[in-house]
């Protein structure tokens, strides 16, 4: 802002009024000096001498008056000019305070408008930071700078670089004002880049909230002593004004983000997968999200506002209210696992956590129960302490197998021995009792080595047909009397390379779905296998390759599915049971199975009309047909030489027995290492060998490898009372590597024995 100097030159104005005022003082001196002076020679005397002098005098003084009213009407002037500019710009600032709503935007406005309108020539905002250094940065400017603010490096700690205006008006919170740069020691440090840029004066301005001051407005004028105690006043205004505005601004922002914050805290209260309510001090419920509302079956317009006791529904959920009643009186937070009935009697299992809400002082505001959804997991718990009970049948199964199937295996062979030899009348009818237990026995030991086997096993070549009796043989014992069950099983169709516990599970699952179907009123359950070949002509499905399969039929008369239904039925976790009836699982593990076994699986069904499901399992081509039991009399023997071995003497003695009833000559051995001695020592004496897996110091394998290491070409059969693998069983690639002519499980009836001898002596041959 320039202050001009004032004008000493004669202006027209002044010569006027000298004249003006000569004129008027020769006319008085003329008429009035003449009286005053009564002796002529005087006044002759006072004109000629003195005259001339006092009119000098008096126009010299006349000029000065004159002079002095003018340089103060200019200084008012001035003054007033500048005043305007400064109430200028603290109009246009207020404006820029309602118009502006960014911080960083409202004080270059600011700054602008005090250069631009207040006749400035830099003005700048400082803020303090609240560091180790106590720094000072320029946050907002507009002016003449030319990089001047890079330059100055301040703090408002008191230290040197802190002695600056700014520094000053930062710590005292009062404006600090320097009419002369020049000549101010408080500009030391920065007086050279200041006078560079024809910066005279200034005036730092501290921004405060709740009288701390936070920021400064530093204003540069071009003149010395360009700041007068009015404008300063009205600069202090317009400073206040500022900070003002730049608090509201940040209140506004921080509320924004308060608000936004809110809105994201209630979006993941509203979406979170866990049930949360919020209680009033009061007891009553204040909030429920929409997790709750499909946990409980409640609408929250329901509940919000009522007393929570309302979700003690009749006292059937009191460990409920009592957990939610226990944080009120304990103010502290409680854990617990409950079962939850909801509206609809569906029974859910919960981890509930209940807790007090404080706020910033500590003071109980609220209170609030999360609530997780447990119910799959203790259905999966559930699972898994059954999978392990059957895990620890199966162990305990497995060890007693070997014994048991012996054991059997010896009362089979001897009672069908004993048959054999004994007249019609003659105490037949007790020894067929006998047999018939037996052979149900050994049924029963298959079943439960079935059952019990929870891990993948093996693919081998399964009889379907045999999996599927043994399974219709559980289901009549645990299925109820209103439910028929038919089944068309055919024997010799071939078989499929599969895991018999998997296909038994696959059966057991889709029965058990069927049974639930028709539970209500009774139905039909219908089991049926078949041998079909699929053409590209009828493919069941687009999927499915040309070739034999082996198809299993499952099919009810129950309430049948919907096309909606059915198109979920073997998604993970879908069910249309109630809660607490099925995870869902069922289905998508019967799909899995199929799917690994390189099968199909379709459904069909309507409602009102029951269901059919369809299993195809490719046929595999190259196992050898089985020869099926004949009639005890008609069993094939022979004359060749065997070499048995197996380390049970009772089953030793009657598989010999029985051997040798057919024509065959027998040694027998209860030592795996005693027999290959007895072959080394006459490897050309023996025909074929028949030998048990498990026995002390050589394994049947081993037996089998070293006898070959002999006789390449000898027959040899496996017979093994394990099922399972981990327990001492082989594969069937095992089997083949060795080179078993056959595998038999075990207990072995004399049939099969003699079967699967003939079939190995004339493979020999």
């Amino acid at each position: 802002m320039a202050e001009t100097a004032s004008d000493s030159r004669l202006t027209p104005f002044k010569i006027t009024l000298i004249y003006v005022a000569f004129g008027i003082f020769w006319l008085l001196s003329d008429s009035y000096l003449k009286v005053f002076f009564a002796d002529p020679i005087a006044f002759e005397r006072f004109s000629t001498t003195k005259g001339w002098s006092l009119l000098g005098i008096t126009a010299f003084f006349l000029y000065r008056i004159v002079q002095r009213h003018e340089e103060e009407l200019d200084a008012s002037q001035h003054s007033l000019g500048r005043m305007n500019r400064a109430h200028r710009a603290l109009s246009a600032c207020s404006q820029a305070l309602v118009r502006n709503t960014e911080e960083e935007e409202l004080m270059k406005e600011v700054c602008r408008i005090i250069v631009e309108c207040g006749g400035y020539r830099l003005a700048w905002v400082a803020a303090a930071q609240h560091d180790e250094e106590k720094r000072v940065l320029p946050v907002a400017q507009w002016g003449f700078e030319e990089g001047f603010l890079n330059t100055l490096n301040l703090t408002w700690a008191d230290t040197e670089r802190g002695q600056g205006p700014t520094g000053h008006a930062l710590r005292s919170g009062q404006p600090y004002v320097v009419q002369q740069i020049q000549t101010s020691p408080n500009y030391e440090l920065w007086r050279d880049e200041t006078l560079k840029r024809g910066y005279a004066a200034s005036i730092a301005l501290p921004l405060l909230e709740d009288g701390h001051p936070f920021g400064v407005l530093n204003i540069y004028a071009a003149e010395p002593d360009a700041f007068d105690p009015d404008e300063v006043e009205l600069l202090e205004e317009l400073s206040r004004d500022l900070a003002y505005g730049v608090v509201t601004l940040r209140l506004q922002s921080a509320k924004r983000q308060t608000d936004k914050a809110h809105k994201v805290h209630a979006a993941v209260l509203e979406q979170s997968p866990l049930g949360i309510i919020l209680y009033g001090t009061d007891g009553s419920i204040n909030y429920v999200n929409a997790s709750f509302e499909r946990l409980s079956g409640y609408d929250r317009m329901e509940l919000v506002g009522r007393d929570g006791r309302i979700l003690a529904n009749n006292d059937r959920n009191e460990a409920f209210f009592r957990s939610v009643t226990d944080v009120f009186s304990y103010a502290e937070d409680r854990r617990a696992k409950l079962t939850f009935l909801a509206r609809n009697d569906a029974r859910q299992e919960l981890d509930a956590v209940f807790s007090p809400v404080r706020n910033e002082l500590g003071s109980i505001i609220s209170y609030a129960a999360v609530l997780r959804d447990m119910t799959h997991e203790v259905e999966l718990e559930r699972q898994l302490l059954q999978a392990q009970k059957m895990e620890a049948i199966g162990t305990l199964a497995g060890g007693i197998a070997h014994d048991f199937k012996n054991i059997l295996g010896a009362i089979i062979t001897a009672t069908e021995m004993t048959l054999t030899k004994l007249p019609p009348g003659s105490g037949r009818e007790m020894l067929e009792v006998v047999l018939k237990a037996a052979m149900r026995g050994k049924s029963l030991v298959q079943q439960i080595m079935a059952f019990s086997r929870q891990k993948e096993q093996e693919r081998q070549p399964v009889r379907l047909e045999q999996v599927l009796r043994e399974c219709i043989v559980f289901l009549r014992a645990s299925l109820p009397s209103t439910i028929e069950i038919r089944h068309d099983l055919p024997d010799g169709l071939g078989a499929v390379l599969a895991d018999p516990t998997q296909i038994h599970q696959v059966i057991f699952n889709l029965c058990t779905n069927s049974s639930h179907a028709m539970q209500e009123k009774g139905g039909v359950l219908e089991i049926a296998l078949s041998r079909v070949e699929v053409t590209p002509e009828n493919l069941p499905f687009p999927s499915m390759h040309s070739g034999e399969y082996l198809r299993i039929t499952v099919s009810d008369t129950g309430h049948g599915m919907s096309p909606e239904v059915q198109q979920h039925i073997f998604d993970p976790f879908f069910t249309t049971k109630k809660p607490g009836e099925g995870t869902g699982l069922g289905l998508s593990v019967v799909h899995g199975i199929v799917k690994s076994h390189g099968g199909t699986i379709t459904v069909s069904s309507k409602l009102g009309e029951g269901t059919v499901f369809q299993l195809f399992f490719p046929l595999l081509l190259t196992v050898a047909e089985g020869v099926e039991p004949t009639a005890i009399g008609k069993i094939p023997g022979g004359t060749e030489r065997i070499l048995l071995v197996d380390d049970d003497e009772d089953l030793v003695v009657v598989v010999e027995k029985m051997l040798q009833s057919l024509g065959y000559e027998v040694l027998a051995a209860t030592s795996s290492v005693a027999a290959l001695k007895k072959f080394i020592a006459e490897p050309g004496r023996f025909d074929i060998i028949i030998t048990d897996q498990t026995m002390p110091q050589l394994t049947g394998c081993e037996l089998a490898t070293a006898i070959r290491n002999v006789r390449p070409e000898m027959p040899i059969i496996l017979c093994s009372g394990y099922n399972d693998e981990s327990q001492g069983s082989i594969s069937p690639e095992e089997v083949a590597a060795v080179g078993f002519r056959e595998m038999l499980p075990k207990p072995v009836d004399c049939a099969q024995m003699a079967g699967a001898i003939r079939r190995a002596l004339e493979t020999h041959k």
